[in-house]
């Protein structure tokens, strides 16, 4: 007899399985002139923020295992879709039961700083190389402590990774700075911003975006998209008990994605090269 609760599996990873296969954005390169290129001394570097992590297969029932038999109950045992906070502060997209161990998180709120310190945050993390890679090129920069907040409605903050895809899209695309920050005393703006960002399967998706932001005319430079596929590890094995795991593929292979993203664009002469190769990385 068919059970049930594989056809509801079916349903519900559908439209994930066909959106996972869309870039967040339409990557489409703009390089820096070589003029504006020389130019620029001081650069001023801002995290965009990144959308919640999505995992497939889910893993609410690593959590709960008496959720893969709901169907079989004679008392139900309902789940909801929500956005938490897995341990070591991972934000993720997926199910969560009555009495799970994690925490939900309510993003229509986002902007509360004594919130947002529980969260880790990765494109602060590749802000952080960024800078440290534009330092050795001889570029000066500064780091801004706000991240960018992505243009998403406060009812689409929630589980629905379409939405946050969305927001990306139109992030990529806009001609304007992501935030309203003074930045009379640098020559340029470089936005750090995450695509595609999925677990499925043992397999790990990590796109980085980069726009450089003109400091004084809020025009876009340049922009670019690097995106790398890791395979090798589950989702379980990558964030717990902490997530350390999970945190150092992105910071390892962002590294290498943020310097190939500014060779691109021109900003800085650093080879790739210069970077150790991660043992598990397929780049396209």
């Amino acid at each position: 007899m068919f059970n049930p609760s594989v056809k509801n599996c079916w349903l519900w990873l559908l439209p994930a399985l066909i959106t996972g296969c869309q870039t967040a954005a339409t990557i489409n390169t703009v390089k820096l002139p070589s003029a504006a290129a020389s130019t620029i001394k001081t650069v001023r570097i801002t995290s965009v923020e990144a959308p919640p992590l999505e995992v497939l297969p889910d893993l609410l029932e690593t959590r709960m295992p008496n959720y893969a038999h709901e169907y079989n109950m004679v008392l139900p045992v309902t789940s909801q879709e929500a956005v938490y906070r897995s341990p070591g502060g991972i934000l993720i997209a997926g199910k969560v039961g009555h009495g799970d161990s994690v925490e939900t998180v309510d993003l229509s709120k986002n902007g509360d700083a004594a919130d947002q310190i529980k969260h880790w945050t990765p494109t602060l993390e590749l802000s952080s190389i960024a800078q440290a890679q534009l330092d050795a090129a001889q570029i000066k920069t500064e780091l801004s402590p706000q991240t960018a907040l992505l243009p998403i409605a406060a009812d689409e903050r929630n589980a629905n990774v379409g939405h946050w895809r969305g927001a990306v899209a139109r992030w990529y695309a806009q001609n304007a700075p992501a935030a309203v920050d003074r930045t009379d005393a640098v020559d340029a703006v470089l936005e750090v911003g995450i695509g595609q960002y999925r677990i499925f399967e043992g397999q790990t998706s990590l796109q980085v975006l980069i726009k450089l932001v003109d400091a004084h005319s809020g025009q876009v430079l340049a922009k670019t998209g690097k995106k790398t596929w890791l395979t090798g590890e589950t989702a379980q094995a990558l964030l717990y008990p902490e997530g350390e795991r999970f945190k150092a593929l992105v910071r390892e292979n962002g590294a290498r994605l943020i310097a190939e993203a500014m060779q691109d664009i021109g900003l800085t002469p650093m080879r790739v090269s210069q970077l150790s190769e991660p043992e598990t990385t397929a780049r396209r």
